[in-house]
């Protein structure tokens, strides 16, 4: 799922339900809990930021040390109403995950970056905001089956 079918939020009329079935199918495929540690910052627009944090409840849940901190990114650059992950910049970004420290990565929908680049709508590169947080921030598609398979393998790691 795109930007460009969902309005930049990352998530149609029907997107969350549909990403929520897709988390909850993906998961009950897992019978026993996931071992592993790992600390993820989960970043998304205001918009999204309740759903995402109830999903991630039901995903730690399957996960044997796994934990997701779910952070909101008010939207400074353009203005706080605009609440979609699409229209998130990097700066934005960056600035306001600064201050969570201890995580081993911070994850974002891909829809944050331009098509087809990775780049972010203030034309910072996904590399120099990594390199400005001092952690690895990776994209992910919004996708239920997408974001349990990145979880399963990141902390097996």
């Amino acid at each position: 799922m795109d930007s460009s079918t969902t309005g930049g939020s990352g998530f149609g009329s029907t997107g969350f339900s549909s990403f929520e079935q897709e988390i909850i199918d993906e998961l009950a495929k897992i019978n026993n809990r996931i071992q592993g540690s790992k600390k993820y910052l989960m970043a998304t627009g205001t918009l999204a930021s309740e759903f995402i944090e109830d999903m991630s409840v039901i995903i730690m849940d399957k996960f044997e040390a796994l934990e997701l901190k779910v952070v909101p990114i008010v939207n400074d650059f353009f203005g706080d109403t605009i609440t979609v992950a699409g229209l998130v910049t990097g700066i934005d970004l960056v600035s306001q995950l600064k201050e969570h420290k201890g995580y081993d990565e911070a994850i974002i929908p891909r829809s944050m970056l331009k098509r087809d680049e990775l780049v972010f709508l203030d034309n910072i590169t996904l590399d120099r905001a990594s390199e400005l947080l001092g952690m690895k921030i990776t994209p992910c598609n919004v996708d239920g089956v997408d974001l349990i398979n990145f979880l399963k393998i990141g902390v097996s790691k």
